[in-house]
């Protein structure tokens, strides 16, 4: 990383802002469809803001193992680094599930003290304790029939582990201050951004209850490591918060795509959201955003990264496109946002669309 502060509008070389050109016209393109996003799934799960968007081989990746395990009732383990959107593909998930039309509940186990924590997964019984004035329903409970999502699994302390452990095997738990057993039916997802393998080697992870989590595993690959899902993720973005704040930002300066695609985003996606909501609220109305509404709390970029061919990063969705679309060019150019007419000349224009009229 270089000593260069990213606002400054200068950021990287000409191939670059070339390629930043590219991205910006076929952004602008894709918003004149914005309202008519797809969802990745070939019409599986119905259009909606909140699920995740992308274009790498890595996103789609994902995508297809979340698909697989989605009909099974498989523990599922998602891994990744803070923000990379793990709990948005387990909502995918869930929805994709036969369990769709009952609960998705999700807790953040970092959130609650380990004071706590049985008494949020397994509910307490009146009288369990000083205050307790009525029976409470644990986060087990609540998910019974649906699915429970615990975020930040490893920070479960050793003794629930064992409680989870019971529960999940013999499909039934105890509220706290009860001996009556409750039976549920809850499929788990669970997710982490540490490494369980060392915690269970480290004596503080249970290795069976890593053993019953890890049963199908997916890992959610840094935004770093997929730039190529930063065009469609900032499309998303700018559609979301111009809703929600009520604006009509109208795309992206060249600068700034730059910016987006030259810094690291230690941050994920969460981050990236971030700063796409304060370049909305920043940037004048019916206008563009420029690299200084991007980054303004000192984030900064590598002035010496090798440039992402945004030529490959068109190619790969213009295929990806064709691919959901089943081959039907016209089903794809609307997922883009183009005419059929687009997508055949930019399928011919790079040797993809041999064959084709």
């Amino acid at each position: 990383m270089s000593g260069k502060t990213a606002p400054t509008g200068r950021m990287l070389g000409g191939g670059t802002r070339a390629h930043a050109d590219r991205v910006c016209a076929g952004m602008r393109r894709a918003r004149l469809r914005r309202m008519k996003e797809t969802s990745m799934l070939d019409g599986e799960v119905a259009r909606g803001s909140d699920y995740p968007v992308g274009a790498s081989v890595s996103f789609n990746s994902v995508l297809h193992m979340v698909r697989r395990v989605a009909q099974t009732q498989a523990t599922v383990l998602f891994l990744g680094e803070r923000g990379v959107g793990k709990e948005a593909f387990a909502r995918m998930l869930h929805r994709l599930s036969a369990r769709s039309a009952k609960a998705f509940v999700a807790l953040n186990c970092t959130a609650i003290p380990e004071s706590l924590m049985e008494s949020e997964l397994f509910g307490t019984e009146r009288d369990a304790f000083t205050g307790a004035a009525q029976c409470r329903l644990g986060y087990l409970e609540r998910a019974d029939g649906g699915t429970l999502f615990l975020a930040d699994i490893g920070a479960v302390g050793t003794g629930i582990q064992g409680k989870l452990l019971r529960a999940l095997q013999q499909g039934e738990i105890k509220r706290l201050g009860s001996s009556h057993a409750h039976r549920i039916d809850v499929r788990i997802i669970v997710a982490t951004r540490v490494d369980l393998r060392e915690r269970v080697r480290a004596g503080r992870f249970r290795e069976d209850l890593f053993v019953l989590l890890n049963a199908f595993p997916i890992r959610v690959a840094s935004l770093r490591e997929r730039p190529e899902d930063i065009p469609p993720l900032m499309s998303r973005f700018l559609a979301k918060f111009n809703d929600v704040h009520g604006k009509r930002i109208q795309g992206f300066t060249r600068s700034a795509v730059a910016a987006m695609l030259s810094y690291d985003w230690p941050g994920n996606v969460a981050e990236l959201e971030n700063v796409i909501e304060r370049s909305v609220i920043l940037a004048a109305e019916s206008n563009t955003i420029d690299a200084p509404h991007l980054f303004g709390t000192g984030e900064r970029i590598d002035e010496n990264a090798d440039p992402v061919s945004l030529d490959d990063i068109e190619a790969l969705l213009l295929k990806k496109a064709v691919d959901r679309a089943r081959g039907n060019l016209a089903a794809a150019a609307r997922l883009l946002g183009i005419t059929r007419a687009q997508i055949v000349y930019r399928l011919k224009s790079r040797g993809i669309g041999r064959g084709i009229a």
